[in-house]
């Protein structure tokens, strides 16, 4: 016979669960009760949990990592949110239910109302369980249970994952102790495998998130370099409007050759020692990689030193991502200045391959004054902490990284020398 009240208490303790973790993952429960998907998966959840309850007495261990697994799981598919923080919103939740039904227990005690613990449940305890929701409700909003989330979410992905190894010891240690009745054999393993293939799936995302993030710096960093070389070009393009307007109304003055020809002068002078940055940068489709070199010609030129760039190629294609194409760039650049020796102060970048190459993969040559390329000097160029800096700490590590990036995408690294207007050159390219 179906007992009536065990089914109220069920779903007034899932109902009210589902609903805290709703909101503690940032999402109104007044529109995702308008929502069939979430409805569904609402529906299945508290008829798993239900069962679970009733078949699983004594092992309540089991079906709380099984309800952790579950709701987490309806978060994600309702809410698209990353595993970690489904997870804790999930842990968290139980802990403010947890609060909710230890303070309504303590109340029924103090008042001498008989609660049943275990199923069946009475009417009773179906009266009593309704103030459960009622108590979670407070909790919520006069505890800053938010902010203590947003606190730990810098830890939580060592604290989900944490809990998980945790979890997957006590099962492993339910499987080796065959007198360990408080979990059936069959319910460890399948628990094993549920919590292995959760770390592996909360290892996977967290990669991918710091990947995602990692790209979003970049964007944010480089970007803004790109808006503002457009806006030189703008500007330089409205000042070269105005010398054009002032020359071209000269012409309609009566003024002699000789203070036409002295205007003009005046106008269209450039300084031999004003170096015009080369904008040629926003052609190429790669904008971070054209704010990179933006950012790296104004510092460079700050420090008296002249980088001379030259676009052999506008379309970006290459096995490397654009963090990495960045990453080398910038780490063939630094080196090229951090290498030049007093008194020499010019550095030569080339982007695409030459007009006569038949290679499709995408070319990076950066050349400074350097000394003659060996074999020993290669070998000991791209070893892991090799560098000619008096403070050695820190550094010695971009050729290595750079060399790393390039054989993992199957590309190819050449150093050697070339000559520069009757100067050596120490020339390192990338093939990627």
């Amino acid at each position: 016979m179906i007992n009536l009240n065990n089914i109220l208490c069920s779903l007034i303790q899932s109902i009210t669960y589902i609903f805290i973790t709703v909101y503690l993952s940032n999402n109104k429960v007044s529109e995702c009760i308008k929502k069939p998907l979430f409805l569904g998966t609402f529906t299945v959840f508290c008829f798993i949990v239900g069962f679970l309850q009733r078949v699983s007495p004594g092992r309540i261990g089991v079906v709380l990592i099984i309800d952790w697994v579950l709701l987490a799981l309806l978060l994600i598919i309702n809410f698209n949110i990353l595993i970690k923080d489904a997870m804790t919103s999930v842990l968290i939740g139980y802990i403010v239910l947890f609060i909710a039904e230890a303070i309504v227990l303590v109340i029924s005690f103090l008042l001498k109302i008989k609660v049943a613990y275990n199923y069946p449940m009475t009417t009773t305890t179906t009266i009593v369980y309704l103030f459960v929701p009622i108590f979670s409700f407070l909790i919520l909003k006069y505890i800053p249970i938010l902010k203590f989330k947003n606190y730990i979410a810098r830890f939580q992905f060592y604290l989900i994952l944490l809990a998980a190894i945790s979890a997957i010891m006590v099962t492993i240690f339910g499987i080796l102790v065959k007198d360990y009745g408080f979990i059936p054999m069959y319910t460890n393993k399948f628990m094993l495998i549920i919590l292995f293939f959760g770390i592996v799936m909360l290892i996977i995302e967290e990669m991918s998130e710091r990947r995602r993030n990692e790209r979003i710096h970049y964007y944010s960093t480089y970007l803004p370099i790109v808006e503002e070389m457009i806006k030189n070009v703008q500007m330089t393009q409205h000042s070269y409007n105005n010398c054009i307007l002032s020359l071209s109304g000269l012409l309609d003055l009566d003024v002699s050759d000789s203070e036409l020809k002295d205007a003009i002068r005046k106008i269209t002078k450039t300084s031999d020692e004003e170096d015009e940055t080369d904008y040629n940068f926003l052609h190429i489709d790669n904008k971070l990689l054209a704010g990179l070199l933006y950012q790296k010609t104004l510092s460079a030129k700050k420090k008296g030193i002249n980088v001379n760039v030259e676009i052999r190629q506008y379309q970006y294609k290459s096995a490397l991502c654009d963090m990495d194409i960045i990453d080398i760039t910038g780490i063939l650049i630094d080196n090229a200045i951090e290498h030049l020796d007093e008194g020499r102060n010019n550095i030569y970048i080339s982007i695409g391959q030459p007009p006569d190459s038949d290679s499709d993969k995408y070319r990076i040559k950066v050349e400074n004054p350097g000394p003659d390329v060996t074999k020993d000097f290669i070998s000991h160029m791209f070893k892991k902490g090799i560098t000619s800096k008096s403070n050695k700490e820190g550094h010695g590590f971009g050729m290595y990284i750079l060399k790393s990036k390039v054989n993992k995408n199957n590309g190819k690294v050449i150093v050697s020398n070339t000559m520069r207007n009757g100067e050596k050159m120490l020339a390192v390219e990338v093939e990627v």
